[in-house]
């Protein structure tokens, strides 16, 4: 490419204020900071000036022994209109000049100040504990200091929502209405939500999101923070404006509860758990990864054939290699069997130092060990160079947790014209069995024995509140057969809309097994005008107003590397769709950031790298783009290879095609800003960088003016935000903002 000395391109921002409706205002001298004894004058015509010709001498003036002189300079050589004026009491002359006809404008020689401009990236995700994440964006240096999460995006394929790629989660419960995981959870389309119904045919009633498998029920959600906190490492949403953000947040996950009590995990449960996802993947669904943050000591023939079933179905299976700082090298098949059986080296406390699934030979595994911000090895990490494949930032990881302190009971209530009313919780009450029931809905009256018709057996009965305390509405339903009841309220709703009800007087009666759900009296004259309806009443768990602060936690572990391991892989899987398991698998473990401490520690000897993953060659052009526009990785970024001027890596931050010369990049000739955006105070823009150019921010308050250079950015293929604070100084009417890029 022949060399290019210098390039402008210039973007004009103007801001005056009257476009921002803010008044014209003289300032005083001492209200800012100005050169003493000098005023600047712009005269309507150059005749009126002091320097024409026809006017007073271009150096000293004297009128006389009591009036002051002063010294005319012109600002511009060549033009008289704006002069600077410099003598004593210079203030006088500046009043006098305000009400000059002859005068466009005066005021004082101000000093001036660098505005307050600040430059970032505006690739960093808006999450606002992103600085928080150093396994995605370390302060520390150097290889392996983290992942290379931003570089990795910024030379990725765009996302494809309509066929996202999918991974498991094996843990033991999930925090599904978190803000940060909510949207990222996969659903089941071939199922019916909350129909109490196997839509699918797979043997699971209405697994939409997953399932627990031992508690056999589709609810997934859970106060155990360990699922919700490996899931969110993996999969948090990002640019919500809120928490963190996963390490390829491009991802869903399907919930799979395994979990037997706390953070143990049921075997039995696993292998469901394994045997779903193959039947789902089978059935179409794109899931390439599952992640597995649990291990233990004991070799499982059932569990090594289930993994190994993933593995026949291209599934890759990605395991905490556990904490115990166990080498796990030193195990010894004693009796030759293929597998560490029990009284097989035992360590001096009579404990098998292995762990399973990790330890499990095959194709389809990835065992992970875990390494703290300072590029070192965790101390609680087992490791082992034939063991453990690969480490990932797992020390101190901040995620997602459990948000059990702000969930809220809620009902709801769907009628067969469609219409859903939403309920509240009545103190005391019962809620459903299942996860939903169905029925005829029968007006009861106000509730009393004689007021059920025979019909309301089975059915679920409309009862109008009032007269009877409503353990005595709820004990005389269920005498009746009902097998649920819905009360209306007799009165408006209160100005805060809660209806605080609770039930009493059962203390000499049974406990009362009924589910009951409260409605407003509005719904309830509307429901009873509707009748006959049926309705499906469904019960679940909300956040109501949760502290953002108090839903994430730090956790330490190989659990918290594994899910970056799993994000990895699927960061692969969505650049290289085409690839085997077993490509995928060698693209993961082959591109590491080598780390001299872990030489002797994991097979690859380093930490696992998302932009080495994707650009395998280093040459700041991701390998997908070279192989569909070269079918070769052996160009650089820096040749022209359809000979228009701009280098292969300008025309991939360009997102034009390298070989064909009329599709070319327009920033040579023309500066695009994005989200411009004026307020009172600031002024903001975004605009793409390129290797090799320097950007400069200028101002000048008249385009006569020289510009003056405020900020200065070099670039390197990131997007950047610009914020300029008191855009407009205010001894200024306007202010004049350029971009300038130079090679």
């Amino acid at each position: 490419m022949t060399p290019r000395s210098l390039i402008h391109i210039f973007f004009y921002v103007i801001i005056s204020l009257a476009t921002l409706l803010k008044p014209t205002i003289f300032l005083n001298a001492n209200e800012v900071d100005q050169v003493p004894n000098q005023i600047i004058v712009k005269y309507k015509d150059p005749k009126f000036s002091p320097l024409s010709e026809n006017s007073s001498p271009v150096t000293d003036a004297t009128a006389s022994d009591d009036a002051p002189a002063y010294k005319y300079t012109p600002i511009y050589p060549k033009r008289n209109d704006l002069v600077l004026i410099e003598g004593e009491n210079i203030d006088q002359l500046l009043e006098e000049l305000k009400n000059d006809p002859n005068v466009e404008y005066v005021e004082p020689n101000y000093i001036k100040q660098v505005y307050d401009i600040s430059l970032e990236r505006s690739d960093l995700p808006n999450d606002i504990d992103f600085d928080r994440q150093w396994a995605l964006k370390n302060s520390n240096s150097g290889s392996g200091a983290d992942i290379d999460f931003l570089e990795a995006l910024a030379l990725s394929r765009p996302s494809s929502p309509e066929n996202p790629i999918i991974i498991g989660v094996i843990d033991s419960k999930f925090a599904t209405n978190h803000p940060d995981l909510v949207n990222q959870l996969w659903v089941n389309e071939e199922e019916i939500p909350n129909n109490g119904r196997d839509d699918d045919r797979n043997g699971y009633i209405d697994d939409i999101h997953g399932f627990d498998f031992v508690n056999q029920s589709p609810d997934v959600t859970g106060n155990d923070d360990h699922g919700s906190h490996v899931a969110g490492i993996s999969a948090a949403e990002n640019n919500n404006q809120i928490g963190v953000s996963g390490a390829f947040p491009h991802v869903k996950f399907i919930a799979l509860a395994c979990s037997s009590g706390g953070r143990d995990i049921s075997f039995a449960a696993v292998l469901q758990a394994i045997h779903y996802l193959v039947e789902l993947k089978i059935r179409g669904y794109n899931i390439v990864a599952v992640n597995a943050s649990y291990g233990g000591n004991v070799f499982s023939p059932f569990e090594y054939e289930f993994i190994e079933n993933l593995s026949f179905n291209d599934i890759l299976f990605c395991t905490a290699s556990g904490n115990e700082s166990w080498n796990l090298d030193l195990e010894k098949d004693l009796n030759e069997n293929g597998r560490i059986d029990q009284g097989e080296d035992l360590n001096e406390n009579g404990i098998l130092e292995v762990s399973y699934p990790n330890s499990y030979n095959l194709p389809n595994i990835i065992s992970v060990a875990s390494t703290n911000r300072y590029q070192q090895l965790a101390s609680s990490s087992n490791y082992g160079l034939t063991e453990v494949d690969i480490a990932a930032p797992g020390d101190f990881i901040y995620s997602t947790a459990s948000i059990e302190d702000y969930l809220k009971e809620i009902q709801d209530i769907t009628l067969s014209d469609g219409t859903t009313l939403t309920n509240q919780w009545i103190g005391g009450a019962t809620n459903i069995s299942g996860d939903s029931l169905s029925g005829l809905v029968v007006d009861c009256g106000i509730g009393n024995p004689g007021d059920f018709p025979a019909e309301v057996n089975g059915e679920i009965a409309l009862i109008e509140r009032g007269t009877l305390n409503f353990s005595d509405k709820i004990l005389n339903a269920m005498n009746a057969g009902a097998i649920a009841t819905i009360i209306y309220n007799n009165v408006p709703e209160e100005p805060n809309g809660l209806r605080n009800w609770g039930i009493s007087g059962t203390a000499n009666g049974p406990w009362i097994p009924i589910s009951s759900f409260s409605i407003s009296q509005v719904d309830g004259n509307n429901l009873i005008q509707a009748l006959p309806l049926n309705a499906t009443l469904r019960a679940y768990t909300i956040s109501e107003n949760p502290d953002p602060n108090s839903n994430y936690a730090y956790l330490s572990g190989t659990s918290m590397a594994s899910p970056i391991v799993t994000a990895a892989v699927a960061f692969a899987a969505h650049n290289f769709p085409n690839e085997t398991m077993i490509e995928r698998r060698e693209r993961v473990l082959n591109n590491v950031a080598p780390l001299s401490s872990l030489n002797d520690k994991v097979a690859t000897g380093g930490v696992v790298n998302l932009r080495k993953i994707v650009d395998t060659d280093e040459d700041n052009l991701p390998d997908w783009w070279e192989i569909e526009h070269f079918n070769t990785l052996v160009h650089t970024n820096a040749q022209d290879n359809d000979n228009d001027g701009y280098t292969n890596q300008e025309e991939f931050l360009s997102k034009t095609n390298p070989m064909l010369p009329f599709d070319t990049p327009n920033f040579k000739s023309q500066l695009l800003l994005d989200n411009l955006l004026i307020t009172d105070t600031t002024l903001e823009f975004d605009f793409k960088t390129y290797p090799g150019y320097q950007y400069q921010i200028q101002s000048t308050d008249s385009l006569g003016n020289p510009w003056q250079t405020q900020a200065t950015y070099n670039g390197d293929g990131a997007p950047i935000k610009s914020t300029i604070s008191d855009y407009i100084p205010a001894q200024q009417s306007q202010t004049f903002y350029r971009l300038e890029v130079s090679e």
